[in-house]
């Protein structure tokens, strides 16, 4: 049989509201006939017609406005296309779940050049993708108001509960939480489904043999000034990082310089540098507990990374799925932290460099080449291992260290990544193709 992947969906106002047509020689092709009772469904939604042929050379489907509003299809645009026991569908539907911001140019905040560029990709290749707020959702009548773009405008519409959710919102509440969970009882599939904290993702590939050497040595903080000063006589520096953080916020260095009696400590807040000292360790917890606040952290030993100018380096590398089950690297390349910081991270005011522009700085080509073959070891590993114990991911940016022997070392693994630093390094590509690679896993799992 001749296989078909896509279809053409075209309006014609005079079809009663129960009626579908669809061409002759589609239907011929899938064993229809004329006047059959067929389901059409798109995402969670699903729909009775009766088919009515029409001769055509186009592979087509036609319905009213009145059915293509209700299940949010536009006109004269080719869509995914599969017939299965008298079942037609339509799809994959995607919801991009994001958080709204009131900004009529830039809906989705820092986010809304990647939506708009995925909303794009994701019609190109004949999907139904749409963004939308997590507390945008009618429960009831699953339905979810959510946003497409189209002809250089945002568009305000509705939609079905979707095949497959791509979580990019924060999780800041326990709201979230429970939306994410409701959304996955009603078989809607979530991509990176089950947060990850630091500890959680420590524990875990710390019970992977082929990782335990990459992991620096690290401790759940439960009794400050005992751990702390186990670990400063230890290392003489360690980090002190909150186990739920994100863009290096509340992040704090320690220093206790041998035979000096001191504890030196910096810390960033709102792009600024902050330094001071304590002579003792309950000096140092009181001098830091405005910082720390409520939150819970671990502390690591500090790694002597490789640096530029004498600023902070590491390595970001992009491990996503595309179509299929395999993880594969999409991009690697190096953040550079700012004058002073104590952390790499873009949002702090950081940039970034190509990884071969740094390690030649440090390697020759031999040396290099094992770095680039540990990276992507590392990397692949890690992704392979964490989803093995939290479930389906599509993607995760995997941060890694590069002491000045040439070793490799895990940082943390971003279950949210962001694609501005290939656009920083010239990769337009890479960040296009990262864009594209969920959409094409999320194809894959709706079974397009």
């Amino acid at each position: 049989m001749h296989k078909i992947d896509t279809v053409y969906i075209k309006i014609n106002d005079n079809l009663d509201d129960n009626i579908l047509e669809i061409s002759s020689r589609l239907a011929l092709n899938y064993g229809l006939f004329e006047k059959q009772k067929i389901t059409f469904k798109l995402g969670r939604l699903k729909e009775e017609f009766y088919l009515s042929l029409i001769e055509t050379d186009e592979d087509m489907l036609v319905l009213n406005s009145v059915n293509l509003k209700k299940l949010a299809l536009y006109p004269e645009q080719n869509y995914n296309f599969k017939i299965n026991e008298g079942e037609i569908r339509i799809g994959p539907v995607i919801g991009i779940m994001v958080d709204i911001v009131k900004n009529r140019n830039k809906p989705f905040g820092a986010q809304t050049l990647f939506i708009k560029q995925a909303l794009e990709i994701a019609r190109k290749s004949g999907q139904l993708c749409f963004a939308f707020s997590p507390y945008n959702v009618d429960w009831k009548h699953k339905k979810i108001q959510g946003y497409t773009y189209l002809k250089n405008n945002w568009v305000k519409s509705v939609f079905p509960f979707p095949d497959v959710i791509y979580p990019r919102s924060r999780i800041s509440s326990t709201e979230k939480l429970r939306i994410r969970k409701r959304f996955k009882q009603t078989g809607v599939i979530l991509l990176n489904y089950k947060l990850l904290d630091k500890w959680e993702a420590y524990k875990i590939l710390a019970q992977n043999p082929a990782l335990e050497s990459h992991l620096p040595d690290t401790r759940f903080v439960f009794d400050f000034t005992r751990q702390i000063d186990i670990m400063l006589n230890k290392y003489e520096a360690v980090y002190l990082k909150p186990i739920c953080g994100e863009q290096g916020k509340n992040i704090i260095k320690v220093i206790k310089p041998k035979k000096k009696g001191i504890y030196e400590y910096y810390y960033s807040c709102d792009k600024r540098q902050f330094k001071g000292k304590a002579t003792s360790i309950n000096e140092l917890y009181f001098s830091l507990k405005n910082v720390i606040g409520n939150r819970r952290y671990i502390v690591q030993e500090r790694i002597k990374l490789i640096k530029w100018q004498n600023k902070i380096v590491d390595v970001r590398v992009l491990v996503q799925k595309g179509y299929g089950n395999r993880w594969e690297i999409t991009g690697i390349a190096c953040r550079i932290g700012n004058n002073g910081s104590i952390t790499s991270n873009l949002s702090s005011g950081g940039t970034a460099k190509r990884l071969e522009d740094i390690l030649k700085l440090y390697f020759n080509n031999q040396k290099m080449e094992q770095i680039l073959s540990k990276i992507k070891f590392v990397s692949l590993k890690s992704a392979e291992t964490l989803e093995n114990k939290i479930g389906i991911c599509a993607e995760m940016g995997i941060d890694l260290g590069i002491d000045r022997q040439g070793k490799v070392w895990f940082i943390e693994a971003n279950l949210r990544p962001a694609r501005k630093i290939f656009t920083l390094i010239g990769e337009t590509e890479t960040r296009l193709k990262s864009i594209e690679n969920p959409l094409l896993y999320a194809k894959y799992l709706a079974g397009f």
